[in-house]
């Protein structure tokens, strides 16, 4: 329902109503600088609430979302900027002064003044026909470049839905979205699963900047995802909480050990391989 929450972090909470209003004044503001189907938007930002605002609205505008993260040197983040030519780049006022001076040079937004100003215009949902199609773009995520100079991988919405369908029809069942940890960098294709898939089914999102590090365990955490490096880190710092039945490992090759250890643990009931 409406009224249901989408997504928490920190103590806040927001309601699919509520993304869904500010994903889409978001995206009106994008429409107004001119982006549209197949064009690039970087989202310039930490692993926060806004964040998962920021992928709806370039997706409601119709465009394909960049991820660069603030912590990535500053030569790799002007080579993304100007290999994509993107059209703009979404980012937040705390963070907007790490972001260097490319070649090519996008629009900026800033997250956080275009949403105080649009809700104080307008408390109303913004309907957007951005034109896209399923052939279109969805969004970009470039390589490490360790082997080579990074190379952006382009997915389209079609596979995007695709693989969203198998992950909760095939895969996972979908109840086990119902409380999903949102940790995974959106600069790796892991956060995909993590990012859509509860909300497609129904279920809510909870924000944690350092997985590791962070208090979460004391939620209803249903399903996460991880590598199985940082798993394996999770799992020394404590007990993972009874709630937990699906954990989603990806990202680099999956320990036969580390799957028994989270099967044996008893409340788990699938562990996935992305």
């Amino acid at each position: 329902t409406p009224d249901a929450i989408a997504v928490r972090a920190n103590g806040r909470s927001m309601t699919y109503q509520e993304l869904d209003l500010r994903a889409s004044l978001l995206g009106a503001h994008l429409s107004s600088l001119g982006v549209g189907p197949d064009d690039l938007v970087g989202i310039f930002m930490q692993c926060r609430m806004s964040t998962i605002v920021t992928i709806h609205g370039i997706l409601r505008a119709g465009g394909a979302y960049v991820p660069i993260e603030p912590s990535f040197p500053k030569d790799r983040v002007c080579f993304i900027m100007d290999d994509s030519q993107m059209r703009a780049v979404v980012t937040e006022s705390d963070i907007c002064d790490r972001l260097p001076d490319a070649q090519h040079s996008p629009d900026v937004v800033l997250y956080d003044n275009v949403l105080v100003e649009a809700l104080a215009r307008n408390s109303a949902r913004m309907t957007i026909d951005s034109g896209v199609q399923p052939h279109n773009l969805a969004y970009v995520i470039y390589t490490s470049g360790t082997t080579g100079r990074p190379k952006g991988v382009l997915v389209e919405h079609r596979g995007l839905v695709n693989d969203i369908w198998y992950v909760g029809t095939k895969m996972i069942p979908a109840g086990d979205f119902k409380l999903t940890l949102f940790s995974t960098s959106i600069c790796f294709d892991q956060s995909v699963t993590e990012v859509f898939a509860p909300h497609v089914f129904g279920g809510c999102l909870l924000v944690a900047e350092n997985v590791v590090e962070e208090q979460w365990k004391d939620a209803l955490v249903t399903c996460m995802v991880a590598t199985p490096t940082t798993m394996v880190a999770v799992m020394a710092g404590g007990t993972l909480p009874q709630s937990l039945s699906a954990v989603v490992l990806g990202g680099e090759e999956v320990p036969q050990l580390l799957v028994n250890e989270l099967y044996s643990l008893g409340q788990i009931t699938g562990v996935y391989n992305s």
